[in-house]
């Protein structure tokens, strides 16, 4: 199977386009008498023929890992006309599409064939990985060279476990080896317990020349010791979250209390425009009602007239307001 699809693509050449960007929408094609089709690009470029319109040249469209660039498998010996055709695909397409397809086509810009491949590095690992199978699983249907000859599945290499254990059962079989002649024995029982005796001290001389004699752990002091070291890990971390609480609330309280500051000072400042505003206005309104006062007065005297009230007008916002106490 694979190497049917090795001679079918060794037989088709790869023309790439670009500036095309959208193939698999359907789009309207104008065809001669007024017609109209809806189809594809890829459809369309699919069912392109030779020049004598008695053979298919495209095999198949593909998109690539490059926007705007398809490549286009055709047959050999009809690759110099496809290239010749896509080359002008341009004004084929603009006379058959309106030009809301043609932009969606190419979105505005200029259709063109072109040497220049973009091979992703996915591509080029299956690329090289295929090879690599073909390589390894031939498929020419050559038998072996021996018919009778079947080789087995090779081996699967078995990881080498080390452990305490089995070096110290190695290292007892090897001293019960006998020395004498090479021939083989075995030792009595005896023997055999002097030796395992022996090798033991030798275990325990050893660890005591590397760590010093300590007295043997219970369990109840281990387990002892692991809690008070629990509780010493948990009164540590209690003590640092209780600090950096403390830190955290005495710069709460601070920024608390010095954004209050600047909240009550500019609240004074506002109180201090509101009653200089009100201040600024009694003044103009006394000022005005003492200027219609006198104009009343003068027109009384030309006209002869009594007033009731002779008293001029004033207001008087010393007891109310604060900056006029101030002042």
């Amino acid at each position: 199977m694979a190497k049917l699809h090795v001679k079918t693509i060794s037989q088709l050449d790869q023309i790439f386009v670009e500036n095309v960007y959208d193939i698999d929408a359907e789009i309207t094609f104008r065809e001669s008498g007024g017609k109209e089709n809806t189809k594809t690009l890829r459809e369309a470029i699919q069912h392109t023929t030779n020049q004598g319109g008695d053979e298919q040249v495209v095999h198949s469209v593909h998109t690539t890992n490059r926007p705007g660039l398809i490549r286009i498998l055709v047959s050999k010996h009809n690759a110099q006309q496809a290239r010749v055709f896509f080359s002008t695909l341009q004004p084929n397409l603009r006379a058959t599409l309106s030009a809301e397809d043609m932009y969606r086509v190419t979105q505005g810009k200029q259709i063109g064939v072109t040497d220049r491949t973009y091979e992703s590095n996915d591509s080029k690992v299956q690329a090289a990985y295929a090879e690599a199978l073909l390589r390894e699983n031939p498929q020419d249907g050559v038998p072996p060279t021996s018919e009778t000859e079947i080789s087995s599945p090779q081996r699967k290499k078995t990881r080498m476990e080390v452990s305490y254990s089995r070096m110290a059962k190695r290292a007892l079989e090897i001293s019960k080896r006998p020395k004498n002649n090479g021939t083989e024995g075995e030792y009595s029982e005896g023997e055999e317990e002097l030796i395992d005796d022996d090798w033991e001290q030798k275990i325990q001389a050893k660890f005591t020349a590397l760590f010093g004699d300590h007295p043997p752990l219970r369990a109840e002091d281990v387990e002892q010791k692991m809690q008070e070291a629990i509780n010493k890990q948990a009164a540590e971390s209690e003590r640092r979250l209780n600090i950096r609480f403390t830190n955290f609330s005495n710069e709460m309280k601070y920024f608390t209390q010095r954004e209050n500051e600047k909240s009550k000072r500019l609240i004074e400042k506002m109180f201090e425009k509101q009653n200089q505003l009100f201040l600024n206005l009694t003044s103009q309104m006394q000022d005005n009602l003492l200027r219609v006062h006198e104009n009343i007065k003068g027109v009384a005297v030309q006209t002869h007239s009594h007033l009731a009230h002779i008293e001029p007008p004033r207001i008087d916002v010393r007891n109310t307001s604060p900056v006029a106490q101030r002042v």
